[in-house]
């Protein structure tokens, strides 16, 4: 009898009919998807319909299959389960098998009648729906009687040095399990607490009073991005769009109790809620709904250390920070080798940009364009997943953090995360 770590830290032990049935499972639901993923949500509740309620959504629960499957090499040949396989018994296969087949087909008959498909990709009524509700769940879960009684306390001796902190591409909902990485929501969780900590940590050490907060896209994972995968994410994009804000809000109000901080943030291409980015229609992304949930709290709690600034859909900017400018965007719509972005971007402004900085990528890069001037490109929590392995640019979760001196001098930081 094999077992695994729960995520309440319990180990369960599993039978060898539980094993068996979720490896077949697993394998049905890689054959339904374009990707060759398996949706472990998906798997749960097929494993419920089974009758098996001892599994669940976790790293531990997947290795555990994982090992088993590559421990009998191919399916098991016990003649009771031999049965219930040659016989398609599992019902939870069949049904689940046959509506994604039925969804396909529906969206392939749409798109002959169609020619595209836009906005309907989703119900916005139900989208609207499922995005209010998550937020209201989150918003009522809240300890409001503790972020009231908030009390600002400064570093001592606190000096002019600012500290710019880019948070970019989180990917809530995302799910990577490949060599070397795996991300989900509680992987995300700690990685962005490590990230809060190491920048509170560095603004203490320098004696930091302001903290510049900004986001520069893909909040979130989106099911619609892709809708043939819609199913591989780990939860909706109503929960999703919630968690987020929710983490931003954490973010913020921890880093407030002992300096000034401000939060832009804008939308990357997962953001969008219609995925062409030539169609795009204004205020349709997740960070709408995200930053009109941050801009609440804040005003709600009244916070005089905690400001909300609005920036454009696609684009912020930070200016005068010491003598210094930043200008920021996702990243999506530029081309890698043009070294002209600054140069442009300034002229095209009438602002002398010191640092051009963006995501998207999910890969640190930095380089000097002219004296003092640079470009920066901030990684993403969610590390390496199949697509960056496949084209050659995996790279190690990180963050981005810019300290700015008295006298302007610029310090980048790549803030990794584990």
């Amino acid at each position: 009898m094999r077992s695994y770590t729960n995520k309440k830290g319990s180990v369960v032990e599993v039978t060898d009919l539980h094993l068996d049935t979720a490896v077949r499972i697993k394998q049905e639901l890689q054959k339904a998807s374009p990707s060759m993923k398996c949706s472990w949500a998906q798997h749960k509740k097929m494993m419920e319909q089974e009758g098996f309620r001892d599994s669940e959504n976790s790293e531990g629960y997947r290795q555990l299959i994982k090992n088993y499957q590559r421990s009998i090499g191919e399916l098991p040949s016990l003649p009771t389960y031999a049965e219930m396989v040659t016989g398609s018994q599992i019902e939870s296969i069949k049904e689940a098998v046959g509506e994604m087949a039925f969804q396909k087909r529906e969206v392939q008959n749409e798109a002959r009648k169609l020619g595209k498909i836009k906005r309907d990709v989703v119900d916005k009524t139900l989208l609207i729906d499922e995005i209010t509700i998550a937020i209201k769940n989150v918003l009522s879960n809240m300890n409001f009687k503790e972020i009231l009684n908030h009390h600002f306390s400064p570093v001592p001796n606190y000096g002019n040095t600012r500290l710019v902190a880019v948070i970019s591409d989180w990917h809530i909902g995302a799910e990577v399990d490949i060599e070397g990485n795996q991300f989900n929501l509680n992987i995300a969780v700690r990685r962005i607490s490590d990230y809060m900590n190491q920048i509170y940590a560095m603004a203490k050490l320098r004696k930091v009073y302001r903290i510049d907060v900004v986001f520069c896209g893909d909040a979130v994972e989106n099911p619609y991005m892709r809708t043939n995968q819609a199913h591989s994410t780990e939860f909706a994009l109503g929960e999703q769009i919630a968690i987020c804000g929710e983490l931003i809000i954490d973010m913020l109000l921890k880093l407030s109790k002992h300096f000034f901080v401000t939060y832009r943030g804008f939308a990357g291409n997962h953001d969008r809620l219609i995925p062409n980015k030539n169609e795009v229609i204004h205020g349709d992304t997740a960070l709408v709904p995200i930053n009109r949930m941050i801009k609440k709290v804040i005003e709600a709690s009244r916070i005089e250390n905690l400001q909300y600034h609005e920036c454009k859909e696609y684009s912020a900017t930070l200016l005068d920070v010491n003598g210094r400018n930043f200008y920021f965007e996702h990243g999506d719509r530029l081309k890698k080798a043009d070294e002209g972005k600054i140069h442009d971007k300034s002229s095209k402004d009438n602002v002398t940009y010191h640092v051009f900085c963006y995501g998207h990528l999910h890969h640190y890069f930095i380089k000097e364009i002219a004296v003092d001037r640079f470009e920066v490109r901030c990684g993403s929590i969610k590390g390496s997943d199949d697509f960056s392995e496949t084209i050659g640019v995996g790279s190690a979760p990180s963050q981005l953090a810019f300290i700015v001196t008295d006298v302007g001098d610029i310090e980048t930081y790549r803030i990794r995360v584990h």
